[in-house]
């Protein structure tokens, strides 16, 4: 089902989000935790007339963010750093490694809301 959540709730379940799915985030605004985004299946929208932003995405001002695969990798490298991650942390080090392409150093304190 298509819907708008929190970058909070993904992250937090994103061990249960098919791993060939594809994170949609907002353009233009500063991310945090509480961003609203949806994860979609990329391969759901071959038919429509941009198969590249899914119409739910256009509705919506999203675009294509990262693969759930990443994003599941991520979480569990920010997890091993720190296991009582909170939901600031983990909207972080997705943050850091979408501005980075790379993993936070989480003994850094590197926090961005």
């Amino acid at each position: 089902m298509m819907k708008l959540e929190t970058l909070e709730s993904v992250l937090a379940g994103i061990d249960k989000q098919p791993w060939d799915f594809a994170l949609y985030m907002p353009h233009g605004v500063p991310w945090n935790k509480d961003t609203l985004c949806a994860v979609l299946d990329p391969d759901d929208f071959e038919n429509e007339p941009n198969p590249d932003r899914p119409k739910f995405a256009l509705d919506n001002d999203l675009h294509y963010a990262l693969g759930i695969e990443i994003i599941q990798s991520i979480i569990e490298n920010a997890k091993e750093q720190r296991p009582r991650a909170n939901a600031f942390e983990l909207a972080g080090a997705f943050i850091y490694y979408y501005d980075n392409d790379a993993y936070i150093d989480l003994s850094k304190n590197n926090k961005r809301q």
